[in-house]
């Protein structure tokens, strides 16, 4: 370096220092420039490690969320105490609280500005964490029913609300807390309804009766599936506007499939089952008898029918028991027995397999007409008395016939055994006000009336089991498809010009769960969660309570947190 500045120094035409430097800045591409460039670097280096990370961002969220739930909670005690006169510690309350919501805010915005998904995550999951001794709170046996853990939702979700904090700057403070606490308890209370449904999805049904009737092919509602204190609920959620019409629809399809499985249930001894473009009622009524009737026709040419002493003692029977029912009868009975029978055998005690077919069809054809239109109870005694004369005279053709007949004709006697009871329970007063379609109470009676006592207390008659479980299952009432219900709210959405009733943030949540609820109860949705819910092992029962039980208190309070953000 002497050496330079003595030659610098020593010759005028070298310039001095500081017009080298400039020199040296001007000419030089490489070292100089790299100067600004490695600072750059690193001060963008700094600049990514004072950012806060992903983790930091959650706790910093967690850590609002709890605190301003009690800030809050501290908040609206102020308010209430300066309201009711404590003009000291009331208006302390609320300052401290106030100022502590101001800091909490500052000090979260650098984190929300960097990860606003996860620092909001965070304030959520601290909300939940705040009010979670709200739900300890609640009586233990409301867990016990769903109506009891709904209203826990609700409970648990105003509470949540009321204690979210408001911006000290609003000047209508109670206005906003009431639509805070009424916005977390609507929340609330579709969050613990999802999770009740979600916990009886995980749950399943493992009721016998449930199961013997989906064997059956009857399509049953969710309530029905899961059990009596579903059915109720579900029973009493029919007066929800829309989501009740979805459900009373729900409960239609199940007669009618009901309907649909008796009537296969009839067919089965013949091998055969009703095609599904028949329509249900009388049509399908008379499909099937038709069906049965078309065996007995391939059976006529090999049939014999012998009026022995076993037919004798039979209508000798039917004749007594129709005397105690409906006396007044028995003159047109005794008249029907002289032409279709006496008056007809061969020899005094022989029908040809034809004249057996004719007197069958005869009798059958006269039985029904006793049911027609406003049939008295004579009118029924004496039409169960023509049945059961077709009884015995089917049964004096399996004693005369060849023995290659016996098999056809009992399966037909089965399949006509159990018509019967169809045919009756079509015929009743109630079914006949319903197109001839019958609930489960009137086949169920239907079914007593050709059962002994025994039967009738062990249910072990003849389609005996069939008829209690689809009783005790779907209950004794046809249900109307809630067109009036529809065309009454649509009345009233339409008075108020179609404008909302409920603030959005209430009827957001309400219309979300609502459609949610309704579709276990659409024609699909029905059949897909019957699947759904009878395919689970014993050990999902445990586990669906839980859910029920612990979670719903838990979805209320992440609802009422939703709803705060």
């Amino acid at each position: 370096m002497s050496s330079i500045d003595d030659l610098i120094a020593a010759n005028s035409s070298v310039a001095p220092p500081s017009t080298l430097d400039a020199l040296i800045a001007t000419n030089s591409q490489g070292a100089p420039q790299a100067q600004p460039a490695q600072a750059s670097v690193v001060q963008s280096a700094s600049a990514s490690t004072q950012q806060p990370g992903v983790l930091a961002s959650l706790g910093a969220g967690l850590g609002h969320g709890l605190g301003s739930t009690v800030l809050g909670a501290q908040q609206l005690i102020g308010r209430g105490l300066t309201s009711l006169g404590a003009d000291h510690v009331g208006p302390w309350l609320t300052n401290d609280a106030e100022q502590g919501i101001r800091n909490l805010d500052q000090q979260v915005n650098p984190y929300a500005q960097a990860n606003p998904i996860t620092t909001t995550v965070g304030k959520i999951g601290g909300n939940i964490v705040g009010t979670a001794p709200l739900a300890a709170l609640a009586p233990e046996a409301l867990a016990a029913s769903t109506v009891g853990r709904i209203g826990t939702g609700v409970a648990v979700g105003a509470a949540s609300g009321a204690a979210a904090p408001v911006d000290p700057s609003n000047q209508d403070f109670w206005h906003e807390k009431g639509q805070q606490a009424l916005v977390g308890g609507a929340w609330g209370g579709a969050g613990s309804a999802l999770a009740n449904a979600l916990g009886g999805v995980v749950s399943g049904a493992n009721g016998a009766a449930q199961r013997r009737l989906a064997d059956a092919g009857v399509t049953m509602t969710p309530g029905q599936i899961l059990g009596p204190s579903a059915a109720r609920t579900e029973e009493k959620l029919t007066s929800v506007p829309i989501l009740g019409d979805f459900i009373k629809n729900a409960q239609q399809r199940s007669v009618q499939s009901f309907n649909r499985s008796a009537y296969d249930n009839a067919l089965a001894p013949i091998g055969q089952t009703l095609p599904r473009d028949v329509p249900l009622g009388s049509e399908a009524v008379s499909a099937v008898r038709d069906r049965i009737g078309q065996v007995y026709q391939s059976i006529e040419p090999r049939a014999t029918f012998v009026a022995d002493q076993n037919f004798n003692g039979d209508v000798a029977n039917i004749r007594n028991s129709l005397a105690q029912t409906a006396p007044a009868t028995l003159q047109q009975f005794d008249n029907i027995v002289a032409n279709q029978v006496t008056n007809k055998l061969q020899h005094g005690f022989v029908l040809d397999g034809q004249q057996w077919g004719n007197t069958r069809s005869e009798i059958s054809t006269l039985a029904r007409n006793q049911t027609l239109g406003n049939a008295t109870p004579d009118n029924r005694a004496l039409a169960g008395a023509l049945g059961d004369l077709n009884d015995a005279i089917n049964s004096g053709v399996a004693r005369s016939s060849p023995p290659d007949v016996l098999q056809d004709l009992s399966r037909a006697n089965a399949a006509y055994a159990r018509y019967k009871q169809i045919e009756t329970a079509a015929g009743s007063a109630g079914a006949s006000n319903n197109g001839n379609v019958f609930t489960a109470a009137q086949f169920q009676n239907a079914i007593r009336r050709g059962s002994t006592s025994s039967q009738k207390a062990t249910n072990s008659g003849l389609s005996g089991q069939f008829g209690a479980d689809a009783q005790d299952i779907l209950g004794a009432k046809y249900p109307n498809s809630g067109t009036p219900g529809r065309a009454a709210l649509m009345a009233a959405l339409g008075a108020v010009g179609g404008h909302a009733v409920l603030p959005p943030s209430i009827a957001t949540p309400a219309i979300g769960a609502g459609a949610i609820a309704a579709l276990p109860y659409t024609a699909l949705g029905q059949r897909a969660t019957q699947a759904l819910l009878m395919a689970r092992p014993q050990s999902a029962q445990p586990v669906g309570q839980f859910i029920r039980e612990a979670g719903s208190p838990f979805a209320a309070a992440l609802g009422a947190a939703l709803a705060n953000h």
